[in-house]
């Protein structure tokens, strides 16, 4: 099993490296979803999320726009596996958490290297998103 910190990190190079490692069979736990970050200007991302979110069928019938940071990284991850039922079942190896739960704390955390960058850019993160997007969680 592979937990991995999003604290501080890009959501997108988080979840590729969460993606390719359930391709390889493993299963992936992401924790402080919450606190990952997108880079670009908050304004501009936040009306990005907006207009998709509004752009929607029938809302009884979707698609449907999670708006719980736990949930958002889960569908960001979902998007980088193959649409087959390869993917889905991969999908099923995935579990996402806002914070660290208790059955994790002592476990070994990873935090990678690639996605810990430093960003000296305007960014977001995703709990703000998430409010913005009228997440009460």
């Amino acid at each position: 099993m592979k937990i991995i910190n999003g604290e501080n990190c890009i959501a997108g190079r988080i979840a590729s490296n969460a993606a390719k490692a359930v391709l390889l069979g493993e299963q992936v736990v992401v924790v402080n979803c919450g606190k990952m970050i997108i880079t670009g200007s908050p304004r501009t991302t936040l009306e990005k999320f907006l207009d998709v979110s509004h752009r929607r069928g029938k809302p009884t019938k979707g698609p449907f726009y999670h708006r719980r940071p736990d949930m958002f990284v889960r569908r960001i991850i979902r998007r980088m596996l193959p649409k087959n039922a390869r993917g889905v079942a991969c999908f099923k190896k995935v579990m996402c958490y806002t914070d660290v739960p208790t059955q994790f704390a002592n476990a070994e955390i990873i935090k990678s290297a690639s996605a810990d960058k430093v960003v000296l850019s305007k960014h977001i993160t995703i709990a703000k998103l998430c409010e913005g997007l009228g997440g009460k969680w």
